[in-house]
């Protein structure tokens, strides 16, 4: 599974290394320090909805309320992602 990372403390949207590896490129860093994105098992009440790229609550994540609902692995919906939390920092060298 891919590892996903945030930007700073106030990202709320995290995405993998090298969506920061080819900015950094572009701006000719030879270095960036990013926050690691880890699984938030604490979260019981939301979902990430891969079909809008949003946070929405886990009672609207159902056939009956959603447009877009798509059947997945098992009764879930296809479009249903993982929330999470802000990590560690780490520092990547770029080359």
């Amino acid at each position: 599974m891919e590892k996903y990372y945030f930007e700073n403390e106030d990202a709320e949207v995290c995405y993998p290394l090298s969506y920061f590896t080819d900015r950094a490129k572009e701006s000719g860093l030879k270095e960036i320090s990013i926050l690691e994105a880890v699984p938030d098992f604490r979260n019981k009440e939301f979902v990430w909805c891969g079909w809008d790229d949003s946070c929405t609550y886990m009672s609207d994540c159902k056939k009956s309320v959603c447009s877009a609902w798509t059947k997945g692995k098992g009764n879930m919906c296809d479009h249903r992602g993982k929330l999470y939390a802000h990590g560690d920092s780490v520092t990547i060298k770029i080359d």
